[in-house]
């Protein structure tokens, strides 16, 4: 005599769809979105902070040196023009 098994009705709280369940919508919440930018932050900042484009003659050398401290170079370039004023 063979016993035919039946699972039993899973809760309801397990009927909910994955894309609906609570921790999929923190996820969302926290995780999705683009990631944050210094460099652009920075480069938007500064684009609001200045009140004028002054271009200015300057030895290659001297920006190529700038250049190679990372990617907010003029950021930093910058600040060192200020504290030297």
């Amino acid at each position: 005599m063979a016993v035919k098994f039946t699972p039993s009705p899973q809760p309801a709280s397990r009927d909910v769809p994955a894309s609906k369940a609570p921790n999929q919508e923190v996820h969302d919440r926290f995780f999705a979105g683009p990631k944050f930018d210094k460099t652009a932050y920075m480069r938007d900042y500064m684009r609001k902070k200045r009140s004028r484009t002054v271009s200015v003659d300057m030895d290659l050398g001297l920006v190529k040196r700038w250049k190679a401290t990372g990617p907010d170079w003029l950021v930093r370039m910058q600040e060192a023009l200020e504290k030297a004023l």
